[in-house]
């Protein structure tokens, strides 16, 4: 066991020692700079949080396909000219219908641009076949219209209401296919004259694009169309006194939904 004075001794030396160091260390911080000095206080104080990466789907542009499916409330325009009959008819339908796209789209900053074609299979696109040829002197015939098909050619102009949804605008050209069958009515399923032919028409229409995942997308829109005016001339079989001439305009009101891919 070591004496009581020597004891004393190690814990002075141990003491002045402390005292040596803090003195030594209040010296060097004396030496330094206010803004040094307050620069070290604020260190790593300043350095903005890192931002967690974002993993939800996005729009992306490039080329891309699609499927659609259309509901359409189509209203069908027609003026009969025989003879001296002149007289102008309107036929209404709900016609549903099925159909592809393919396109291109392009983004520039906020803004989207895309050139789009597509292609719809109309279902129950009988015009019932049911409406009366008006012939002064005849009563027993009737006229059927087939709307079959519709082929689009349009340019989409876009904005993006953020990373995910884009909502857009559409003009463009519409190209229907058109048959008229006239037939008799105790020999409705034989015909006895028809035309076919294609009309021509202008669309515009308005929507909204979501992304579901990394390249797949929804897009809802309204569509309207508008078919310019055409003829379709007829002549009945063994009926060379009767001939009469059709004038055909059309409006559609369409919606849509589609599923997109882009590549």
């Amino acid at each position: 066991m070591q004496p009581r004075p020597l004891k004393k001794i190690v814990l002075s030396l141990t003491l002045m020692g402390t005292l040596v160091s803090s003195a030594a260390w209040c010296d060097s911080n004396a030496a330094l700079s206010p803004e040094t000095l307050q620069l070290a206080r604020n260190f790593g104080r300043d350095i903005p949080a890192a931002k967690p990466i974002s993993l939800s789907p996005v729009l992306t542009d490039g080329f891309y396909v699609g499927v659609s499916g259309a509901y359409s409330y189509t209203n069908l325009k027609y003026r009969h000219v025989e003879h001296f009959f002149d007289h102008t008819y309107k036929l209404n339908r709900y016609l549903p219908s099925l159909g592809v796209l393919v396109g291109f789209g392009m983004r520039y900053q906020d803004n989207y641009f895309a050139g789009e074609v597509s292609w719809h299979h109309i279902f129950s696109h009988d015009f019932n076949g049911s409406t009366p040829i008006p012939h002064v002197f005849r009563t027993n015939y009737l006229l059927a219209y087939n709307f079959s098909s519709q082929l689009s050619f349009s340019a989409l102009y876009g904005r993006y209401y953020s990373r995910r949804l884009l909502f857009f605008g559409r003009v463009g050209l519409g190209v229907a296919k058109v048959d008229s069958v006239v037939t008799k009515v105790q020999l409705y399923q034989h015909p006895i004259a028809s035309d076919s032919g294609l009309m021509y028409g202008a669309i515009l229409g308005i929507g909204m694009q979501y992304a579901l995942y990394s390249k797949l997308s929804a897009r809802f829109e309204y569509d309207y169309t508008y078919y310019f005016q055409r003829e379709y001339s007829y002549l009945l079989l063994g009926q060379s006194n009767f001939s009469y001439t059709d004038r055909y305009s059309m409006v559609s009101h369409s919606i849509n939904a589609s599923l997109i891919y882009t590549f």
